[in-house]
């Protein structure tokens, strides 16, 4: 057994060892787990700010508008780990002010930063579901001409039992978009590139797979002409779409005669005065034309002779 006085020679030594001892302790501990820094290099200087966890995104995308609700403090770092704030003379240098809080927004705005893979994982499975949103709103099933369901609609695989006690054999049910994405064509949505050209790409494999049947959908439009221009319009919209072509990509109406309120909406945009010109002056004669087109046509431009 130690004695009392062999506990007190030990206490006053590791007292005396106390100053040379590490300032962090315990030596296990992690600091700046509670925060996310965004870190902005300019003018060969470096500056950082102490940011809420899963804020940072919703800022850039305008989502939260609140700067107190992204930032932990209006104070500009030279080195966050450290403590090191940045210098006057820095910020003056680098942003020509050295107001913080329009110095904190561009950093904001412009920094780099790291995201966890809990936010990147929910980043990438938001911007899959608003893709199969986008594919779901521009086709439709071609045997039915109905759209396509937005959810993912599961398997179903086992037995069901209905209300009669009995268990009926599984079904298949045809998969939706969300589903064939995922399983059929393995889609990896990225970051950089938007959510409609991504749906676009979306659209083209699934035709090509040929896992589901799946068209674009098509625009209705009615055009508004002279009547001595009817024929010529046709023949030009004809020729959109190619020779022998049996896709149903454009298909042209029985034109008629355009109602009263057609014609002098159409004269006030043309004139560009208001409707109490259009009052004065009865509306030309106009013909309305109906057609079915295949969005695809909409920026096809005729080849060069």
């Amino acid at each position: 057994r130690k004695t009392a006085a062999a506990l007190a020679e030990t206490a006053a030594a590791a007292v005396a060892r106390a100053p040379h001892m590490s300032q962090f302790l315990p030596s296990t501990q992690k600091r700046l787990t509670n925060i996310a820094v965004v870190r902005y290099k300019r003018a060969g200087k470096k500056f950082e700010v102490a940011c809420y966890k899963n804020t940072i995104i919703a800022w850039r995308n305008k989502v939260e508008t609140d700067i107190d609700e992204v930032l932990q403090a209006h104070t500009i770092y030279a080195d966050i780990g450290r403590g090191v704030l940045a210098k006057r003379e820095d910020l003056i240098e680098a942003f020509g002010t050295d107001d913080e809080d329009a110095v904190c927004v561009e950093i904001l705005n412009k920094g780099e930063f790291q995201v966890s893979e809990q936010e990147r994982h929910a980043q990438l499975d938001a911007l899959m579901r608003d893709i199969a949103a986008r594919v779901a709103d521009m086709v439709v099933n071609p045997d039915t001409g109905r759209p396509y369901p937005q959810p993912t609609i599961e398997l179903q695989s086992e037995p069901s039992q209905n209300l009669l006690g009995t268990f009926s054999e599984p079904c298949c049910r045809q998969p939706t978009i969300e589903r064939a994405m995922r399983e059929t064509i393995h889609f990896a949505p990225s970051d950089r590139k938007s959510a409609k050209q991504q749906a676009l790409l979306v659209i083209k494999a699934l035709q090509a797979s040929e896992a589901m049947p799946i068209e674009r959908a098509h625009m209705r439009l009615r055009l508004l002409l002279p009547p001595a221009e009817l024929g010529e319009a046709r023949e030009r919209l004809q020729a959109l779409a190619p020779a022998g072509d049996a896709s149903g990509r454009l298909q042209l109406g029985e034109a008629e005669a355009a109602d009263e309120r057609e014609a002098r909406d159409h004269a006030a945009t043309a004139s560009g005065s208001g409707s109490g010109g259009a009052e004065a002056t009865p509306p030309p004669a106009l013909s309305a034309l109906p057609c079915s087109v295949d969005p695809s046509l909409y920026r096809w431009r005729p080849p060069r002779d």
